[in-house]
């Protein structure tokens, strides 16, 4: 009888431990990610998982990590750590509220990064390496609704990161009706910038560092100048830089007749300097594509010119081996015939 108690709390002890198992995994995600191969990348799809924090025990050869639409609300460094060739990594609606600069400075190989639908405050807001990472190209921060946007950008002014694509749309803070669009200084390679659902106050100055934009979605903006005239001022921009945009001309305050174009200096050396910077990029770029083609050109020469040498050497060595054979054996024919 004792015997068959103790098999009966030893069963009870083993689900119990069993059951503590299966509720941190399913607490943290371990595991339930589903990992594949996606446009040559491997993914780790952990998007509505419930997690509760970045799963670490996923391989560590990821590039792609979706943990989106879970409940996580901290990022730490040691969260992202162990995947250290990532290139995309997608957090939104988790209401993260803080994420650790040092969990995303040595991300280097991140080209998009997705932080929209979260909880950043104005004490713990988006870390502005995020701004400074050297590959990212595609960064959305729509819809955090607890931090001035505004701020955070410029705070983060000069951005280094090659961004081609900002979403900032449908940001308000604390309920504020109007906000300036952050003027984020020279942004050549800024080629889409998203703007929609925010009530903004515009001028042609938020717009002289981005020399190669091409789209501005701005779809059911409300625009409001300090400068009545800026309304048709930035009109005119836009249109002559051949920008798609929504036309927003139905809220000017004056007719277009009323308004000379006149676009301030700086604007203009700020639009010149944007170019002239595209034009050292694009002149680097083609110079550093030209030397890796060209010491690959000599790599292969140098190749080809050992191969010839080390056959030629070893022509020469054969050649001399089997007249030095000759040699010994005319020898050896000549004393045997005396």
């Amino acid at each position: 009888m004792c015997q068959f108690q103790l098999q009966l709390v030893g069963l009870a002890l083993t689900l119990l431990v069993c059951s503590g198992y299966a509720h941190v995994a399913q607490k943290f995600c371990e595991g339930q990610c589903s990992i594949q191969r996606i446009h040559r990348m491997m993914s780790a799809d952990c998007y509505d998982r419930t997690c509760r924090r970045i799963p670490r025990n996923l391989q560590s050869n990821i590039e792609v990590l979706d943990v989106a639409f879970n409940r996580i609300r901290s990022v730490s460094a040691e969260d992202l750590k162990p995947y250290s060739n990532l290139k995309y990594l997608y957090l939104a609606d988790n209401m993260i509220t803080h994420i650790q600069p040092e969990a995303l400075s040595d991300k280097d190989s991140l080209l998009a990064l997705d932080l929209s639908l979260n909880s950043f405050s104005s004490e713990a807001s988006i870390p502005e390496v995020v701004f400074q990472l050297p590959s990212l190209k595609y960064l959305y921060l729509s819809q955090n609704h607890n931090i001035n946007m505004v701020e955070v950008i410029e705070n983060a002014t000069p951005l280094r990161a090659p961004l081609e694509y900002l979403d900032i749309s449908f940001n308000y803070y604390n309920d504020e009706e109007w906000s300036l669009l952050p003027i984020m200084g020279l942004m050549p390679t800024l080629i889409k910038y998203n703007v929609s659902g925010m009530s903004l106050i515009l001028n042609t100055s938020q717009f002289a560092g981005l020399c190669n934009l091409e789209v501005w979605v701005n779809a059911n903006m409300s625009a409001q100048f300090i400068n009545p005239c800026d309304c048709w001022n930035l009109d005119r921009w836009l249109k002559e830089r051949r920008i798609v945009y929504t036309n927003f001309t139905n809220q000017c305050e004056v007719k277009q007749s009323e308004c000379d174009y006149v676009i301030p200096q700086e604007d203009m050396d700020l639009f010149t300097s944007c170019k002239k910077e595209h034009a050292e990029q694009i002149f680097q770029t083609k110079l550093n594509k030209s030397l890796l083609i060209g010491g690959c050109v000599l790599g292969i020469i140098l190749i080809v010119v050992v191969i010839v040498l080390w056959k030629w050497r070893r022509t020469k060595v054969n050649q001399r081996k089997k007249k030095n054979q000759i040699l010994n054996h005319e020898e050896s024919a000549n004393l045997n015939t005396f």
